[in-house]
């Protein structure tokens, strides 16, 4: 600007004519901005903006909501009212107030609240189903989708459950107050959800999905679908359901199913974060790719995967998710690139120019039939803006991640962030139970079933809570668990096998000691008939001794006549 041109990397300078520069940026308190040089201010000239005034967001947002809802609750009794709609969006603006002035930046870098929420929050209004609340008489039903929507815009993004706890407080009061309405209590086991109303377009409607409420009973069966296609796509590995992995699921889903809705998973190893994206992208027919790195992944291999990534969300126009983790950005150039595909849909110097031709030939006839009116990089930009979804699952206890978040603005602004630390205490003392619930086998087949009280439940989270906050994390959690498992199937399997084996000893020796009896008993009763035997044998043998008697008597008489008759 000063000179009115540039060296190019030949080093032959180029005179710029007729050509202004307009920027547009934050101030340089915002996240990812330094200050400008004085020598460049100097030359330029400077507008500030401002936010607008309260009387100018209620103008603007009251004027929002009136279209919003004229558009998709005509006539209706209470939102067909200019002042209702007007009170709306006044409730709206004292929630915006009060969350920039109990929630700054000087706690955490990423509450940042803009007017641009306020615009979400309105938007949102066109992704519900609100055909089953057109003849209601009171405005509860409208007020409690007014109100889970505000959750998850700003609820969602809190840290602690202190923060949270305020949120709703301030959220009741707001409710209570303007409305009379109890719509935060009653949303309490409700869920909004867009596999109730899903079909097979690959192309997201405007505003998303359409979302429709369940309660915990209703959407089980939907997410146990989920999880089953999950572990047939891509990992074969338990689930288990308990208050937060829903949780995460059903917040995923909603970013997911909107036009370029990218996550940032602020939250602690272990907490289900990447399970519940993976369940979500099979749910919803989204092809979920992940880099695989190795020792020789670098730059070159990563350019190589987003290639193919943003053909298919760009060109092919599939839904495609972009899920990256803290040690996938084993270089800082990987945090940039990930930082344009967020901010503009593309990364300047990806293809040459024989290959961005190529990728850009199917696309022209497409671009004619929706009359598009700009380049065919800008046109492929736009498509995988809407078609590709990052998912950032990052360790905010690592000292890189604000370094990497203040550098890189697009990852608070384009990406809803979520931050989830751990799990309950009421999770944690369910998690063993469900987990020693199942049926395990050793490699020769014995299966045993655990017995998990309560009790031995407590005594886990008690040494859970006792690890030093650098180990305290759901994975460490989970791993002492399964520690603890293996450890228990070992002692177990040992005693089973000695079980046996004392029972086979046992069973030989009754088995023994069951002949022994039968061939005593056999013996007395044979001795028993020897007996009888016997004595029939001697009762025999007197007889024939008598009958010898008898019969020797005559023979000896007439032996002493006949020696008597011969002397005479």
């Amino acid at each position: 600007m000063t000179y009115n041109g540039f060296y190019d990397d030949n080093l032959e300078f180029v005179n710029l004519e007729n050509i202004q520069i307009v920027g547009s940026m934050n101030p340089s308190n915002t996240l990812g901005r330094h200050k400008l040089s004085t020598r460049f201010t100097s030359i330029v000239r400077l507008c500030s903006i401002n936010y607008p005034t309260n009387d100018q967001l209620q103008l603007i947002y009251g004027n929002y909501l009136q279209a919003i809802l004229q558009q998709q609750l005509p006539n209706h009794k209470i939102w067909s009212s200019t002042s209702k709609t007007n009170q709306l969006a006044l409730s709206m603006i004292h929630v915006y107030d009060e969350l920039r002035t109990k929630f700054n930046q000087d706690e955490h870098s990423h509450y940042l609240f803009t007017p641009r929420d306020l615009t979400r929050w309105c938007l949102s209004f066109l992704r519900y189903d609100l055909s089953g609340i057109k003849g209601d008489s009171n405005a509860d039903s409208l007020l409690e989708i007014w109100t889970y929507e505000a959750c998850r815009l700003f609820k969602d993004r809190l840290v602690g459950n202190d923060a949270r706890d305020k949120f709703d407080q301030l959220m009741d009061k707001t409710l209570r107050s303007d409305w009379s309405s109890s719509a935060l209590s009653a949303l309490r086991d409700s869920y909004f959800v867009s596999w109730v109303n899903a079909n097979n377009r690959r192309t997201l409607p405007p505003a998303g999905r359409l979302l429709s409420r369940l309660t915990t009973k209703d959407l089980t069966p939907f997410i146990d679908r989920g999880i089953t296609r999950y572990r047939s796509d891509y990992r074969d590995t338990d689930v288990f359901l308990f208050r937060e992995i829903i949780d995460a699921i059903v917040r995923c889903d909603r970013v997911l199913t909107s036009p370029g809705g990218s996550l940032l998973l602020a939250g602690r190893s272990g907490v289900g974060r990447r399970t519940a994206v993976g369940i979500v992208a099979s749910m919803n027919n989204m092809k979920l790719y992940s880099p695989k790195v190795s020792r020789s992944y670098g730059i070159k291999q990563f350019k190589n995967d987003l290639k193919t990534i943003l053909q298919n969300a760009g060109v092919e126009g599939e839904q495609c998710v972009l899920l990256m983790e803290d040690y996938q950005f084993i270089e800082p150039t990987f945090v940039e690139l990930i930082n344009s595909l967020l901010s503009a849909g593309e990364i300047p110097g990806l293809y040459s120019p024989d290959e961005l031709e190529a990728i850009l030939s199917p696309l022209r006839e497409d671009s004619s039939q929706e009359n598009f009116r700009g380049t065919m990089v800008q046109y492929f930009a736009q498509r995988v803006k809407t078609n590709l979804h990052i998912v950032l699952i990052m360790d905010f206890t690592r000292p890189t991640f604000t370094t990497a978040c203040q550098s890189n603005p697009g990852f608070f602004k384009e990406c809803a962030v979520q931050w989830t630390e751990g799990w309950s205490e009421r999770s944690l003392v369910k998690i063993p139970s469900m987990l020693f619930s199942k049926d395990h086998s050793d490699e020769k087949g014995l299966a045993e079933k655990f017995t998990f009280d309560d009790e031995l439940a407590k005594l886990f989270t008690y040494i859970y809570h006792s690890m030093d906050t650098k180990y305290h994390t759901p994975r460490r959690y989970l791993s002492l668990l399964e520690t603890y498992r293996q450890v228990y199937v070992t002692k177990q399997t040992a005693i089973i096998k000695r079980q046996k084996h004392l029972k086979s000893g046992v069973s030989k020796l009754n088995d023994a000691r069951k002949v022994v009896d039968d061939l005593r008993r056999n013996a007395e009763y044979k001795q028993k008939e020897l007996a009888i035997k016997q004595q029939e044998a001697d009762d025999a043998l007197k007889q024939i001794t008598k009958s010898m008697a008898v019969s020797i008597d005559p023979k000896c008489q007439s032996k002493q006549t006949f020696e008597e008759n011969r002397f005479f």
